[in-house]
């Protein structure tokens, strides 16, 4: 598996990459900006990308030379770090979830949950949720509440059936989904199967 995504902003390209064979990688990153470098300048880059052997670094190095790219700088990607509480949030309780959450049990009114992550919540959501992230989104089985991603005005949200969250455009979007589909499609696998084992009771 290899993904490779490609943003141009002011300062450069950003290059963000995620991939489980390097020489894959390296084909395809050395295939894109062949295409790029077809304008013939040269262009700044900065590159997102996990942890790679020292072969593997200076075989990009090389690619990038060859095809005109300025590296900029790298920054290593870290896996996101996943977590599961099985808890209710009352009415008057703040709080911050620094990690890719799955929560089972319910959010009341009156509470308040900033979310640096993903949300997933088997459960009924009442408390006002924050997503940080324009990458990030709130799946639950109801709401009725409000909701924010990123830069988008809080939105009332109300769904008594599975539903998920996610930003476009400085915009908070639903797209309702098939409650077996929900967490299936939503959870990490390893996160799937233990969230789901805690909340055959609930």
């Amino acid at each position: 598996m290899v993904q490779i995504k490609i943003k141009g902003l002011k300062d450069g390209l950003h290059l963000f990459a995620q991939f489980d064979d390097e020489t894959i990688f390296l084909k395809e990153l050395e295939k894109r900006l062949k295409a790029i470098s077809m304008y013939g300048k040269a262009i700044e880059a900065f590159f997102h990308i996990p942890d790679v052997c020292d072969d593997t670094l200076l075989s990009l190095f090389a690619i990038c030379e060859n095809n005109h790219i300025l590296i900029k700088g790298f920054d290593e990607i870290v896996e996101r770090k996943q977590q599961i509480k099985e808890a209710t949030l009352y009415n008057g309780q703040i709080i911050t979830l620094t990690e890719d959450t799955l929560w089972i049990g319910d959010m009341r009114k009156g509470a308040y949950v900033h979310a640096m992550g993903n949300l997933y919540v088997i459960g009924h959501v009442e408390a006002v949720i924050d997503l940080w992230h324009k990458e990030d989104v709130l799946v639950a089985s109801s709401i009725t509440s409000k909701v924010r991603i990123c830069d988008s005005a809080f939105q009332n949200v109300t769904s008594f059936a599975p539903i998920k969250a996610y930003y476009n455009r400085e915009k908070v979007l639903l797209k309702a989904v098939k409650g077996g589909a929900l967490w299936e499609k939503s959870l990490p696998l390893h996160q799937e199967k233990a969230g789901l084992e805690k909340a055959v009771s609930y």
